[in-house]
């Protein structure tokens, strides 16, 4: 069934069974992950895609979250990418997210 979603202020038209995170990818909206690490983690377990939906009481991992007609949702990575410098020690948590960016705007272009 399709369903009307809007994320980070465009509208978009998707199927019900699809995540934010893929719904995100079709459109060239950029939320960076972890995912690509099968092997080393579970799915949502580094909550590094978290997004901030309109409503709910937490942040959602935009990787595991079915999306839902009339959802808003507003992808907040540069506050994750700031919040990891702070708590790896500045440098090193910059590092990694800038890899992380790096990494999902090279290997995850729309194909």
């Amino acid at each position: 069934m399709e369903v009307k979603i809007i994320i980070d202020g465009k509208p978009f038209v998707a199927d019900s069974n699809e995540t934010i995170l893929s719904v995100a990818r079709k459109n060239g909206v950029e939320i960076p992950t972890l995912c690509f690490l099968k092997n080393l983690n579970e799915p949502a377990s580094c909550r590094i895609c978290v997004v901030e939906v309109e409503g709910a009481r937490n942040l959602v991992t935009a990787c595991s979250t079915k999306i839902k007609d009339g959802m808003v949702v507003k992808t907040i990575w540069y506050v994750i990418i700031m919040l990891t410098a702070i708590i790896f020690n500045d440098s090193i948590g910059i590092w990694i997210l800038a890899t992380i960016v790096w990494y999902n705007s090279v290997f995850n272009k729309k194909k």
